[in-house]
């Protein structure tokens, strides 16, 4: 079921993504959503998503390759990468005050020193 909704999501028609988001959801796919989310561009949204749903199967580079990818988005917000990485430090933040079970889960920073250095080197320390 969650690849034949990937499949659907990236349909040409918005309301195939958005009913592939509706359905993704009712079914608890939440890794399918944040990559549905992901493939539509939302990119803003994926982060307070993943820390809402909890979804701890999520790789950050993945997002920030994306973005990074996106020329359309980009140009039309030139501060659309840095928002993001606002995001994803508050996610950190976040999550090293909450306790680990039940609270938010940490952010996969594997792969994001690029962009993260700061983050990603207080892990190796």
């Amino acid at each position: 079921l969650a690849a034949r909704l990937q499949i659907l999501a990236k349909a040409p028609w918005s309301w195939a993504t958005q009913a592939s988001l509706d359905m993704a959801l009712r079914v608890r796919e939440f890794s399918v959503v944040a990559e549905m989310l992901l493939f539509s561009g939302q990119y803003l949204d994926i982060v307070p998503f993943i820390v809402t749903q909890k979804e701890v199967n999520f790789k950050v580079k993945t997002l920030l390759e994306e973005l990074e990818s996106d020329t359309k988005a980009t140009s039309e917000d030139p501060e659309l990468m840095q928002h993001v990485l606002t995001e994803i430090r508050l996610w950190k933040q976040e999550a090293d005050l909450s306790p680990s079970e039940g609270g938010v889960p940490q952010p996969d920073l594997d792969g994001c020193e690029k962009w993260l250095p700061e983050l990603v080197n207080t892990l190796t320390s």
